[in-house]
């Protein structure tokens, strides 16, 4: 029975996965008092080719399609691929140039976020994740060129575009990605800019009603909720929902829609603080208990940090080392 029991534990470590995030210190404050991940659009990646497929290889794609159907063909398979937004991650904490690139110069922090590998998806709060869609956890390979490392034909769709999704050059190797490819209308919270010029368009679109007087520039919108009224609605409104809110994504751009998914704090491990970061804001934020997250970051019992780290410069070496938070050993 131990042997079986020592088996079943070693085979949920392997199915357990860590993963990390890092963040501004800017986007570590609202991740503190509300745990949600942004689903980035390609146009926002930092890497002009995410996300795109070579034109030698869309060729022979059309190739296999009926003749007449190239261009219907090219423009859905766009609109497809284009409609999932990327929410990026990676397999460690301690890089120094992610800390630099990704964390404001090691002034952010980074969340471990714990991944159950039986069901990927379960991180996330949100209502559905269609089945029908590209949806997926995928590790980033990085290789020398774009094409396919094999002959495409009929019946490779698929993977020729989940390739594309998680295939990035050999200079981006550092980051040791792993990535969601998301749906955009998996979302939770979508942010509008109530500035912009086509705002409206934004509010007609996914009818919307008016919003407060003082709700501010920006304005947040349960997507949760703004589905369950078109489903309400009849007349197949989950189906014309999901479209609208697609054309919303695929305009991100000119619209400055931001579309958001709420983590599970159930999956929310560690968090590292870096070795730059100014240590009494994070205290004030770890300490906040007006919030709508249910992580704990703090006990006011015990008055400790809980899975709270901090990153100290290595002198010797370049590297940083983890340690528990203490504010009164900090410099700031």
């Amino acid at each position: 029975m131990g042997h079986t029991l020592s088996q079943a534990l070693a085979h949920k470590r392997k199915l357990s996965l860590k993963l990390y995030k890092y963040m501004s210190p800017e986007l570590a404050e609202k991740f503190i008092k509300r745990p949600l991940l942004r689903i980035t659009p390609a146009f926002c990646l930092n890497d002009p080719f995410e996300v795109s497929i070579p034109q030698v290889v869309l060729n022979d794609m059309k190739n296999e399609i009926i003749y007449g159907r190239e261009s219907k063909f090219e423009n859905d398979l766009n609109r497809y691929m284009l409609s999932h937004g990327i929410i990026s991650l990676s397999a460690t904490n301690d890089n120094l140039l992610m800390w630099s690139h990704y964390a404001k110069n090691h002034e952010g922090f980074v969340v471990e976020i714990l991944i159950d590998q039986n069901d990927e998806f379960s991180i996330f709060n949100t209502m559905h994740v269609p089945k029908s869609s590209d949806a997926s956890l995928c590790k980033v390979s990085y290789e020398e060129n774009r094409l396919l490392p094999y002959q495409f034909d009929v019946n490779s769709f698929n993977e020729a575009r989940n390739y594309y999704y998680a295939t990035k050059f050999l200079d981006w190797e550092y980051e040791r990605e792993y990535r969601f490819i998301y749906p955009c209308i998996s979302a939770t919270v979508l942010i509008l800019d109530t500035k912009n010029l086509k705002y409206n368009s934004v509010v007609e679109k996914l009818k919307l009603n008016p919003p407060e007087v003082s709700a501010g520039r920006y304005r947040e919108v349960n997507i949760k909720m703004l589905e369950i009224g078109w489903a309400d609605a009849g007349n197949n409104g989950n189906h014309q929902f999901y479209n609208a809110l697609i054309d919303v994504w695929l305009d991100s751009k000119e619209n400055g829609a931001i579309f958001l998914v709420e983590l599970s704090s159930k999956a929310i491990g560690k968090v590292f603080v870096g070795a730059r970061a100014n240590v009494n804001e994070f205290e004030r934020w770890f300490k906040c208990e007006d919030t709508l997250s249910d992580v704990n970051y703090y006990c006011y019992i015990t008055e400790s940090y809980v899975n709270v780290m901090e990153a100290k410069l290595d002198l010797d070496n370049f590297s940083v080392e983890f340690s528990p938070f203490n504010v009164a050993d900090s410099v700031c």
